[in-house]
């Protein structure tokens, strides 16, 4: 009982304390009043210093549109002719005001043709690059641009342009004064106060002029770094108290001016027109602290006690009733608000272990069920389609939205009608169904079904389905690949077999016919001679074809055996050009070498690799011009050698070079009865190059001639 008494006059005391509240607030509202009524004050001032601002500068820029527009009108000015001397005006300009850069014409090209300023001798000025000559040919009306650095002139200028029309009416050019903004001083700028600033910006955030400190401000863009100029070009008229580009805390007031994209500011220093208003409220705010600190400190005390507890316990349901239970009631207070908040924070934690087992639960389902390759359905007992993961949405072609609330029924089908009917009944849980896509053939498909049943007695049936076509289609593609793998084994070999059978009687044909050839008894006859050498010839071509094929077959096969010595190319492609220098001078062909590489080794089998040069420059040769050239070139390529061989021949088209390597196709070169060859050379170069651990190129220009670019390791 004297506790409880205790507490009831602790209570009333603070009961007290708290009818000084109203009290307080009062002082805090009126020291607030008093400060607003002389911001309003103050910024109603710089609001007016503003609007003058803006009206002198719209005066200045008024005065000179009815002084181009009278310029415009003069037949010097009007009739202006490429070539024909200026208007004598051009000359006078800048005596009639001292705060224009320059007066000049400019015709439709953005060219300037007259100036009061003298131009670059036999350098022309242009403005086309200018942001506002665009404006002026598209609108051709007065304008005012932004500022920029004057062609001419080479200060700050803002353009003031009108367009100059004929007798017609039809635009010929535009008559600009660039407003010099170093000399384009402020109405009562040298009235105002150091704490007070005039100044106008463009709607871009550039600085047009100042009243301080102008050389450093004219021309920048401070939309970025000054926040009252962000303020200005979003609100574009009112007031605000903002830090200058100085630092300097001032209030603003700005507003439009008419005629021209641009806002006039003017700022006055927050501490000259505030200071002793701020004096006052920090007065009036230090007693209404001093009340609210200690009403606080009661309310303070109260909360912590009872309130605090009973609000601490309320958060934390909120917080639960948002989903959030990882939180927990903290105990501090009377011993009974302890109490209740041991076993809510109890509670807490049993649910909290259920939540997370099923939130797992439901993660690990929902993966399987996305994540699935195939596709699951889940279907209502009466055939409609609750949900569907990707893979099945993919399988019917159809989006999840598209598939829910559809009759299963509907979408697969089977020779039995009743197969779902089965499938609630449990009589079968695995059917081959055909999926039906709109405009398709039906999809063979594997199904397996799981059927469910909720607390309430409805049923539910999940079905898993896997489709069949890949299936099918990998066991077609084996079968076909089995099949070409034979066939191919069995050209392979018959080329082998075929090559050797054909190479014994050519042997026998070539030696018997030198043999007859060497015969005393007819070297009295020319005609035998002939013809045997025909028999010769044919058999010696019909030998090389028979040994090339036998490589192709080799290669193709796996069996060709390559040695590995090292080699010096620039010395192999040497003695290749000897080899075919008899070839060369047969078709007049100059064969020339540069080896930029004194020595350039590589690895491989010296044979093969001058049987893939001899070729490629034997090609060269029999396929150029008569009277072209072949370029051989060996040289560094980073850590490979690279050989060129280069002619200037017929070349080739876009399609030959696509049948370029497929064997006996020689690109329609058999037309041509002066070139022999089997078509198989390049197909079996390419293959010992690769082979070695090489790579070869080409690039042709029809008409121009022909570049293979054969690559090797360097070692």
């Amino acid at each position: 009982m004297p506790d409880r008494h205790r507490s009831i006059r602790r209570l009333l005391q603070w009961l007290l304390l708290v009818v000084l509240l109203p009290l307080s607030l009062l002082l805090l509202y009126t020291g607030y009043r008093g400060y607003q009524r002389a911001l309003a004050q103050a910024e109603q001032q710089s609001l007016n210093l503003a609007q003058i601002t803006a009206d002198h500068v719209e005066g200045v820029v008024r005065q000179a549109q009815r002084l181009l527009t009278t310029l415009s009108q003069r037949p010097g000015i009007r009739a202006y002719q490429p070539g024909a001397a200026c208007d004598p005006v051009f000359a006078e300009a800048l005596s009639i005001n001292p705060l224009f850069a320059n007066f000049n014409l400019v015709n439709l090209k953005g060219d300037v043709v007259c100036s009061s300023i003298p131009l670059p001798v036999g350098k022309p000025v242009s403005v086309r690059g200018t942001p506002w000559f665009p404006r002026m040919l598209k609108e051709q009306r007065f304008l005012v641009s932004e500022p920029f650095v004057g062609p001419v002139s080479g200060r700050q200028v803002a353009m003031l342009a009108t367009p100059v029309r004929d007798a017609q009416g039809r635009m010929t050019g535009s008559l600009q004064l660039p407003l010099d903004l170093l000399k384009f001083k402020l109405l009562g700028t040298d009235k105002i106060s150091d704490n007070t600033v005039l100044a106008v910006i463009d709607q871009r955030g550039t600085m047009v002029t100042r009243s301080l400190q102008p050389e450093k401000f004219i021309g920048r863009n401070l939309l970025a770094s000054s926040e009252i100029v962000r303020a200005v070009v979003e609100g574009q008229r009112g007031s605000r108290v903002a830090r200058s580009s100085e630092g300097v805390e001032r209030i603003y007031g700005f507003v439009p001016i008419e005629s021209t994209p641009w806002f006039a500011i003017a700022g006055v220093s927050s501490d000259s027109v505030l200071g002793e208003v701020r004096l006052e409220a920090i007065q009036i705010f230090s007693i209404g602290l001093a009340v609210m600190v200690l009403v606080l400190w009661g309310a303070l005390i109260l909360q912590r006690q009872i309130v605090r507890p009973i609000s601490e316990l309320q958060r934390v349901a909120g917080q639960i009733a948002a989903g959030d239970l990882s939180v927990r009631a903290t105990i501090s207070g009377p011993a009974e608000i302890d109490a209740v908040a041991t076993q809510f924070n109890l509670m807490l934690d049993a649910l909290d272990q259920q939540v997370h087992r099923l939130a797992m639960s439901e993660a690990e389902m929902r993966g399987l069920f996305m994540g699935s390759l195939h596709g699951i359905m889940r279907v209502h007992e009466d055939g409609r389609v609750l949900l569907v993961n990707p893979s099945a949405c993919r399988l019917f072609n159809r989006s999840a939205e598209a598939l829910q609330g559809q009759v299963v029924q509907d979408l697969l089908a089977d020779d039995d009608p009743a197969w779902f009917d089965r499938l609630l009944a449990r009589q079968d849980v695995h059917l081959k169904l055909h999926v039906s896509i709109s405009g398709e053939s039906p999809v063979p498909c594997d199904v397996s079904a799981v059927v469910q049943s909720s607390a309430e007695g409805v049923r539910t049936v999940n079905l898993f389905l896997r489709d069949l076509r890949d299936q099918l289609k990998q066991t077609e593609l084996l079968a076909a690949k089995d099949a070409a793998d034979i066939a191919s084994r069995a050209k392979t070999e018959f080329l082998a077999r075929m090559s050797h059978e054909l190479r014994t009687p050519l042997n026998a044909i070539l030696g018997f016919a030198q043999l007859v050839q060497l015969m005393p008894a007819l070297q009295s006859q020319p005609k035998v001679l002939e013809m045997n050498r025909f028999i010769q010839d044919a058999g010696e071509h019909l030998l090389a074809l028979v040994e090339e094929v036998l490589d192709l077959s080799r290669i193709e096969a796996g069996q060709l055996n390559l040695s590995r010595e090292s080699i010096d190319l620039s010395d192999l492609v040497r003695r290749c050009q000897t080899l075919t220098e008899q070839l060369a001078d047969q078709h007049h062909i100059e064969v020339t070498l540069h080896a930029d590489l004194t020595a350039a080794w590589v690895c491989g089998d010296a044979t093969r690799m001058r049987q893939v040069f001899l070729n490629l420059i034997s090609n060269a040769i029999k396929y150029n011009r008569e009277g072209g050239r072949v370029e051989l070139r060996v040289q560094a390529a980073g850590q490979d050698v690279l050989v060129t061989v280069q002619d200037t021949g017929r070349g080739m088209s876009a399609d030959q070079l696509a049948n370029l390597y497929q064997p006996f196709n020689r690109l329609g070169a058999e037309k041509m009865h002066d070139v022999s060859g089997t078509g198989l050379g390049l197909v079996i170069s390419k293959q010992l190059v690769e082979a070695m651990g090489g790579s070869i190129q080409v690039v042709s220009t029809e008409g121009q001639g022909t570049t293979f670019s054969v690559r090797f390791p360097r070692v």
